[in-house]
């Protein structure tokens, strides 16, 4: 269950701008890499958790909680329905805050 729903959120992920998941091989934890330069008004991995947390409700720990600069960690052990919901809500808030060149 766990390494669909890895699979699932990681799927979902892959396209969203500014983002670059990693998928995990048996953990419940999903690491996804930040393009911090493509988020003005963003200044580090804390301050994105920080912000997606007040603006979506999304939960989850900045990367540098765990010495993973410019990451942040989402749990991929909750439902399907779930995990739908938290990756539509992720791209939403990328979506607003993403700049390209």
């Amino acid at each position: 269950m766990v390494q669909s729903h890895a699979r699932l959120c990681y799927d979902r992920l892959l396209d969203v701008v500014g983002l670059k998941p990693i998928l995990p091989q048996g953990s419940m934890y999903m690491m996804i890499g930040i393009d911090i330069k493509r988020f003005p008004g963003i200044k580090d991995d804390i301050d994105f958790t920080e912000q997606l947390v007040c603006e979506m409700s999304v939960h989850c720990l900045p990367g540098q909680c765990f010495r993973y600069p410019n990451y942040f960690r989402v749990v991929v052990c909750a439902t399907e329905d779930k995990i739908e919901e938290v990756c539509r809500r992720i791209k939403v808030f990328c979506e607003r805050h993403y700049m390209t060149e």
